[in-house]
């Protein structure tokens, strides 16, 4: 095992390597494609697309609170917003773990349950990922092919797994295992279906909140008509899936932007595409950022 983690840090950051020097010497060879007659930069927006991926993730700090909430942990907005800003930069070390394991820090020094922070960090991914995946199918379409195959049978046992996923009954069976594989107690909780709904329709409102910011980013500087949005939204979040389930890619550095530009490449010049999925990079790295500058910001109060 530890053969195995000395090797994990270099491989993650070779792979990442790899896929950006595939990437900017493709956006070297088409640079000439671009139509430079679609180009016309829009600051607001650009401004406009912060604003609301922002707010997503404002709104998604919410959330945190009330499912920790529910788990009888009472914690203000400004400490969710504390230990969720600050760990947001954590995720950009290799091994998939380093988020939730500085949530876990971070809940301690401000006198939280580490158990129940870390149940509540479980629910939030889970939520999360499954949404971005339901939603992405139904934005790309649920009938659909992508490198001649075709995806129906796959788009039917996604959805079919985000019902078994979501659920509160089943959500609480893979929560317990989840938190006995981490040899931590599970606590008195049961997962409300309140609870449920407001999870359901509070982490689909983010993530199109985010994924429209993303249209706006991509309108802001290139002549999009908004008979492109669904395609934008499902292209987005279909490629942050992509950069979850990808553990050896720190934050997704890499794979979220290689499957955005192979995506976008089926509709527009290549040049447009992997200028767009680079530029979406920064774009959600100056969010996060943003997000930590409030965390620091915002100090614990004296007592």
């Amino acid at each position: 095992m530890a053969s195995l983690k000395s090797w994990l840090k270099p491989v993650s950051y070779l792979v990442v390597a790899a896929v950006f020097f595939f990437l900017i010497r493709s956006l070297y060879q088409n640079w000439q494609g671009i139509d430079w007659n679609k180009i016309n930069f829009n600051p607001f927006y650009l401004a406009f697309s912060l604003v609301l991926a922002f707010t997503g993730l404002l709104i998604s700090i919410f959330l945190m609170t009330k499912i920790l909430a529910s788990l009888r942990e009472e914690v203000t907005y400004w400490q969710a917003l504390r230990i969720m800003g600050k760990s947001q930069l954590a995720k950009y070390l290799p091994g998939g773990v380093w988020m939730t394991a500085s949530r876990m820090y971070l809940a301690e020094q401000e006198k939280l349950s580490k158990p129940k922070v870390l149940l509540g960090t479980l629910v939030e991914q889970e939520y999360g990922f499954v949404i971005a995946l339901v939603l992405s199918i139904f934005c790309l379409g649920f009938r659909g092919s992508f490198l001649a195959v075709d995806l129906t049978g796959f788009n039917l046992l996604f959805l079919l797994l985000a019902v078994v996923f979501l659920n509160p009954i089943s959500l609480t069976f893979l929560l317990k295992f989840g938190m006995k594989l981490a040899r931590l107690d599970y606590p008195d909780w049961r997962f409300s279906f309140r609870l449920y709904f407001i999870l359901l329709l509070g982490y689909s409102f983010c993530w199109i909140l985010q994924a429209v910011g993303f249209f706006f980013l991509a309108k802001s500087f290139y002549d999009l008509d908004y008979a492109w949005l669904k395609r934008f939204l499902g292209i987005y979040l279909f490629s942050w899936v992509l950069g979850f389930v990808a553990i050896f890619a720190p934050g997704g550095l890499g794979i979220r932007e290689g499957s955005m530009a192979l995506f976008l490449k089926s509709y527009f010049p290549p040049g447009f595409a992997i200028s767009l999925s680079l530029i979406g990079r920064v774009w959600i790295t100056i969010l996060e950022l943003l997000l930590a500058l409030l965390a620091f910001a915002k100090k614990e109060p004296k007592v």
